[in-house]
């Protein structure tokens, strides 16, 4: 478990973060779960498309480079939907609104 840092503000933005490490977990996701935890979010490496089909709960959807920097934010992405940035490298997911006050297009990111 790590926990992500923003590097301008130097704010911890999510306390309990998980990597999805090998298919199945990359397959399911945050799939049939019922909600999440402000302060958690799931890790995607190598993932620069992201769907949100058979979720229950709109997400936020952060794309970062190879750099860590944030190249794309979706706010809420609704059940249903695709989500992508060629650029992406790292893909985030977290609840709803969690990254809206915290996360800015152009910040960098640290995983501790």
């Amino acid at each position: 478990m790590k926990k992500i840092i923003n590097t301008r503000t130097g704010e911890v933005v999510i306390e309990r973060a998980h990597e999805a490490q090998n298919f199945v977990q990359r397959l399911i996701g945050l799939m049939f779960r019922k909600g999440m935890n402000p302060q958690e979010a799931l890790i995607f490496y190598k993932a620069s498309a992201i769907h949100t089909c058979f979720m229950r709960f709109a997400i936020d959807i952060v794309f970062l480079d190879r750099d860590m920097q944030v190249v794309k934010v979706y706010h809420s992405c609704k059940p249903m939907r695709i989500a992508s940035c060629p650029r992406a490298k790292v893909t985030l997911e977290m609840i709803g609104g969690a990254s809206k006050e915290t996360i800015s297009m152009g910040d960098v990111l640290k995983l501790v």
